[in-house]
Order: C-alpha cells, then structure tokens, then sequence
C-alpha cells in the first residue's frame, strides 16, 4: 500500500492556490530530483498549476528533503521575489525549512506554505497559521494492515495467488490536514494512536491499483 505521489502533490498545490485567492506568485521546494516520489508529487504541482492561470511559477529548485536547504532557498528567494505569495514543499521538513526562511524576511503565517506527511511540528505549523496544509500517509493504518494481509495469508483466508493486480499493489486516500481538523488529527493521530478494522482489508481506503 502507498499514497499517490500525484495525488498528494496536487492536492496541497490546489490547497495552496485556493489560499492565495487563485492568483499570486509561488516556489516550488521539490524534493531529491532522481527520486520516484518526489518527480510524482511535482507532477500533481504542475497539473494544479495547469487549472489555475492567474499563478505564476518564479522558481523550482530541488533541497534535496532538507530543512536547512529549503531554508537557505527561501530566504534567497525572499531577497530575489519580495512579492512571493506562496511556497509549495514536497515534504514537510522542506516546508517547514520554508517556514523558517520566511520567519526571516517577517513573512512566516502571511505567505502559506504546504507540505506532504503530517509530521507532529508540520502539523502544528498548520495550526499556528504558518502552514495552509499537509497530507497524511497514515502510517499506522498501512503497517497494521500489511500487518493483517500477512496474517490472513499466513491463516489461510486470504490467497495471494488469486488476487487480482489492482488488490496486490494499490494506492490508499490520503488525508488533507488544514486549519479546519489539524487540532483533531494532533489529538487522535500525532498524542493518540486510531483504532481500525484490520479485517476489512480494502474497505475505506482502497483507491486504485499503483501505476
């Protein structure tokens, strides 16, 4: 199970974009450039990029997942566009990175900025107003349910061999973290642990087979 790397990147774009009125100048943070997650999540960036024209992309350069990098990268790009709107980051730590060099220029929580992962400190950056939003992998559903697949196969009700492809490999929802349920998802996913079915093994989350 994994997320769709184009999925994620296009939603928080599109949530970027909506923030700043559908208009306005933007960055892009993107992530190690021969990596195969960070070329999908730039992708789902470009196809938001695409429905909305009033946006202009200034610069894309890669920090390679670095806070520092993206910091640095930032702060440069605050002296070079001082009427930068908008930062997307293909992962949190960039963002949060982004935050930072924002933070230094007197701009942290007036330009938004989004990020992928829903780490602890992302998640409160979207609650402080300093991020507009990130996206949830789920950690603890995709391991507890590779978990369960590995138990019912191992019992007998489930047969590997006679899954079709798109039940073997497959893409899961995500999760958009924005002010609206970021304090929620702190409380039950970051200080809590949720609780699933692990026996409904395709319900709820199941989107696609992994292309």
């Amino acid at each position: 199970t994994t997320l769709d790397g184009v999925d994620s990147g296009y939603k928080t774009a599109k949530t970027l974009f909506e923030s700043m009125g559908g208009q306005g100048n933007v960055v892009a943070v993107q992530g190690r450039l021969a990596n195969s997650i960070a070329i999908a999540r730039y992708k789902g960036f470009e196809k938001a990029l695409k429905e909305f024209p009033n946006i202009k992309l200034l610069d894309a350069r890669p920090a390679n997942w670095s806070r520092q990098q993206s910091m640095k990268m930032t702060e440069s790009w605050m002296v070079a566009h001082p009427d930068l709107n908008g930062v997307w980051a293909a992962n949190d730590e960039m963002a949060l990175g982004a935050v930072e060099g924002l933070r230094s220029a007197g701009k942290a929580g007036v330009v938004p900025v989004t990020g992928i992962d829903a780490t602890g400190d992302a998640v409160g950056a979207v609650i402080a107003g300093e991020m507009a939003c990130t996206i949830s992998p789920d950690p603890y559903w995709q391991v507890g349910m590779s978990l369960s697949f590995a138990y019912h196969a191992y019992t007998g009700k489930l047969d590997p061999a006679k899954l079709p492809k798109e039940k073997r490999a497959f893409y899961i929802k995500s999760l958009l973290i924005n002010k609206e349920n970021a304090r929620q998802f702190l409380k039950e996913y970051v200080n809590g642990e949720p609780t699933y079915d692990y026996n409904a093994l395709w319900k709820d989350k199941w989107l696609g087979q992994v292309r």
